[in-house]
């Protein structure tokens, strides 16, 4: 190193500098990139558990004699429908 010069350590800083700039915008987009993955990993996961829901409350509301409006309505029991009738 006792060889260079002023303007030769000028420029290896400058160079050193330039390639860490670099380098850390490099790693910034690709941080970007690698979230937005996830990002949509998580939105498909959580559309996908929704789905299932809706379709195992609809399930259930047929299996329960359900009306459309969203309430279920339990079996009736056997006192009931002595009562009933």
């Amino acid at each position: 190193m006792s060889n260079l010069g002023v303007w030769d350590v000028i420029v290896l800083i400058m160079a050193a500098y330039f390639a860490v700039v670099t380098l850390v915008r490099l790693l910034w987009h690709r941080r970007d990139e690698v979230m937005t993955h996830y990002r949509r990993l998580v939105e498909t996961e959580r559309k996908r558990k929704k789905a299932a829901l809706l379709r195992q409350r609809s399930h259930e509301m047929r299996r329960l004699g359900g009306t459309r409006s969203g309430t279920a309505q339990r079996p009736k029991t056997q006192q009931e429908e002595r009562r009933a009738a």
